[in-house]
């Protein structure tokens, strides 16, 4: 048997390589890995900025300024935030938002 270069220069052992691609997905769930994790950061500082002034919307359409608004009234009332409270945040937009025809207009130009 030839000796294993591979593991030899990168000191791998108990290795083996798969090359036939019609197995490798089955070998991979064969593996039963652990989960991992990833934590979110669980504070989000929001930045002190009047939205209006900090952004050029001279071009924007009323939806687009009620969308605006809705974002200066969560930096107005929070130092800071989390993803899940961003989430709960933009569900309640989204869900006023689409009271508005403007609104269900603009998702059928964009949706099709």
């Amino acid at each position: 048997m030839q000796p294993d270069y591979f593991t030899a220069d990168y000191d791998v052992e108990n290795m083996h390589v798969n090359m036939n691609k019609h197995y490798i997905l089955e070998e991979a769930l064969k593996l039963n890995l652990p989960k991992k994790i990833v934590p979110i950061p669980h504070k989000i500082t929001l930045p002190k900025i009047n939205l209006a002034t900090a952004i050029d919307t001279s071009k924007y359409n009323d939806l687009q300024n009620k969308v605006l608004s809705k974002f200066q009234d969560i930096i107005d009332t929070h130092n800071e935030t989390n993803e899940e409270e961003l989430l709960a945040y933009e569900q309640e937009i989204f869900l006023e938002l689409v009271k508005d025809p403007k609104t269900i207009e603009k998702l059928k130009v964009i949706v099709g």
